[in-house]
């Protein structure tokens, strides 16, 4: 019963009204449906900028610190890129492949760099270019 009155509130507030008309009544911008593009950008922004910075600050920053206090350099980047592996595997076979030179690389630059800026900015790099190479053919 309580589900049911928080939904019927929801969809009779003006802001969930005025969402319903921008992503269902067919608007558009610059002559462009919003559903159109709505879409592959927020997909862009997710793929360029939360999914690297979450994955970086976890794989390479929090965890790979962890880690160090008691594992070498090389173990660290080797259990690190395993575990970024294994997360990336789960999206299928092609995603995994393609995240092998990511896994690598990523902790080549972080062993390099002592940091996980380098490594951030090369994650935003790949990941964009991988988007702009799926999306915008």
């Amino acid at each position: 019963m309580v589900a049911a009155e928080a939904v019927t509130w929801l969809f009779e507030r003006s802001e969930t009204r005025a969402l319903h008309h921008l992503l269902f009544e067919h608007p558009e911008i610059w002559g462009v449906p919003i559903r159109r593009w709505l879409f592959p950008v927020g997909l862009g922004l997710v793929t360029i900028i939360v999914a690297p910075v979450a994955e970086e600050l976890f794989f390479r920053g929090w965890l790979w610190e962890e880690l160090r206090r008691n594992w070498g350099r090389p173990a660290v980047a080797l259990a690190t890129g395993l575990l970024f592996l294994l997360a990336h595997g789960m999206g299928g076979f092609v995603i995994l492949v393609c995240a092998v030179p990511g896994a690598v690389g990523l902790s080549f630059v972080r062993a390099m760099d002592g940091s996980v800026r380098a490594s951030l900015l090369c994650h935003v790099l790949y990941n964009a270019g991988a988007f702009a190479y799926a999306y915008l053919d």
